[in-house]
């Protein structure tokens, strides 16, 4: 997601960034364990489901793959908004 939109935006992809996720719920506040600790179960629960779907028949899997894509994009819209509120912090705050 990352490279996709840093490809959108006409960004050197070679060049150091912070615009990871999990940077951007760093520096918004969220801390290192925190996060850590989300993104972990996020893929416990990823895993788990995976081994699950492996015997399910194929219509299945393509429901477990399309509830985990909607899962990962509403969090991806959650991480976005926060960035944004922060940044916008960020600014009233240089301005004042």
């Amino acid at each position: 997601a990352t490279l996709l939109r840093r490809l959108r935006r006409g960004e050197n992809l070679a060049q150091a960034h912070r615009s990871h996720y999990y940077q951007r719920l760093i520096l918004s506040g969220w801390g290192h364990k925190s996060t850590a600790i989300a993104e972990y179960l996020l893929m416990f629960f990823v895993g788990v489901t995976a081994l699950w779907g492996i015997n399910q028949e194929l219509s299945a899997q393509a429901n477990l793959l399309a509830w985990w894509a909607a899962v990962y994009l509403a969090a991806s819209m959650w991480i976005d908004k926060r960035w944004q509120r922060f940044e916008a912090q960020q600014e009233s705050r240089h301005a004042e």
